[in-house]
């Protein structure tokens, strides 16, 4: 081969290995691009799951119906029957116990607002649409909307049942509500939610292992900083029973001074079931002028809860 030709294929072959580095080159970068875009997608979509918000069905009130209920519960019993709201035990393929509790709107919506947006207790694993106060019976439908919770339990009760039964005694009566009372405190602290409706009957205790919580089943009178509150038409019977534990200075135009006095006839009223000699949670006249000033609520449960009373347990 003379030198000419050699030289011309030199260069050639030259020429054919810069296109291929040049060609290996460009396919890495490729390769490395397409790369950061697969894990930029993957944290964005990362990013937007975190951002999903499971309140938003209950805020927009898009409520669907579940059609799986029977398929992964079973009925285990009847709790309470009311004509506008049911608690039922409710049995996994586990055996692992959750309560079911189905009521009207009013009852209701709420309940799964504040629990969802506030995590309050007991929580939820499940929430729906029914159009049957027992979701169960899928047989009888009204024209009446009911909508269902489900949550985890071991033992529950409506707090007045669970006393006269007998399934608490004065410690875990105490013990119950000190921890309620100081989770009420934060929750009203953070974000104005104020329960008004505190009485055994719409209080409820969730037992699960031995963790023991007294938990809030109905919101009706319910409001925060964004919800507006319900007046309430105060009982004849509401006002001799303050007179009678005593507590008519405690003046209910004060702010929260009504969750106080409910708090406190609570007390009261559980105490001369659970106690022998029944003793009543004194208030000195001290503790009604801290009462009727223009205190937050939660300054005034956390005052509560360094009575003496709260000291025992």
């Amino acid at each position: 081969m003379d030198f000419f030709k050699r030289r011309k294929l030199n260069k050639v072959t030259t020429k054919l290995e810069k296109d291929n580095r040049v060609n290996k080159e460009n396919k890495v970068q490729k390769e490395n691009k397409t790369k950061r875009n697969l894990k930029s997608k993957k944290i964005n979509l990362k990013n937007e799951t975190k951002n999903i918000d499971i309140c938003e069905p209950i805020k927009s009130k898009n409520f669907k119906l579940d059609t799986s209920l029977k398929i992964q519960f079973m009925f285990h019993k009847d709790i309470v029957i009311k004509p506008d709201f049911t608690i039922k035990s409710l049995k996994d393929s586990s055996k692992k116990i959750y309560i079911i509790y189905c009521g009207e709107y009013k009852r209701m919506y709420k309940m799964m607002l504040y629990i969802c947006q506030f995590k309050i207790n007991p929580g939820f694993i499940r929430y729906s649409l029914s159009y049957n106060v027992n979701p169960f019976d899928t047989t009888t439908t009204t024209k009446q909307q009911y909508y269902y919770i489900i949550f985890k339990s071991g033992y529950f009760d409506i707090l007045k049942y669970a006393i006269l039964k007998n399934k608490i005694n004065l410690y875990d009566f105490k013990n119950i509500l000190s921890k309620f009372l100081r989770n009420y405190s934060k929750l009203n602290k953070k974000h104005g939610f104020i329960y008004n409706n505190i009485n055994s009957e719409s209080l409820g205790i969730n037992k699960i292992n031995s963790n023991m919580n007294l938990i809030m089943l109905d919101y009706s009178y319910s409001f925060d900083k964004n919800i507006k509150s319900i007046q309430r038409t105060l009982s004849k019977e509401y006002f001799l029973l303050k007179k009678y534990y005593n507590l008519d200075k405690i003046n209910e135009k004060y702010e929260g001074n009504y969750e106080i006095i409910s708090i406190l006839l609570l007390i009261n009223i559980c105490n001369s079931y659970l106690n022998d000699i029944p003793k009543l949670i004194i208030i000195t006249e001290e503790d009604n002028t801290f009462f009727n000033k223009k205190y937050e609520l939660y300054d005034k449960i956390n005052y509560l809860l360094k009575k003496d009373y709260f000291k025992t347990l």
